[in-house]
């Protein structure tokens, strides 16, 4: 039905807005085409190796202690 909506509705248009439509609707495809690619890459499990940063961050023992940039505020 769809189908023959669409070819109805293109039946008078001049044939630059019919080839417009029909680069519009390729532009759909390739979307769609786009999406489908994508979601096969995001249904794999994503592997996470624990302590994988272990050592490379350093707190200072002064972390909690406030700003002197805010001193006023306090």
């Amino acid at each position: 039905m769809a189908f023959e909506l669409l070819v109805a509705e293109a039946s008078d248009l001049s044939e630059d807005s019919i080839m417009e439509v029909v680069r519009y609707i390729r532009k759909i495809k390739e979307k769609t085409q786009r999406t489908a690619g994508d979601m096969s890459e995001r249904s794999r499990p994503v592997v996470r190796e624990a302590g994988k940063y272990r050592g490379q961050i350093v707190m200072t023992d002064d972390f909690d202690e406030p700003l002197d940039a805010f001193k006023e505020y306090m």
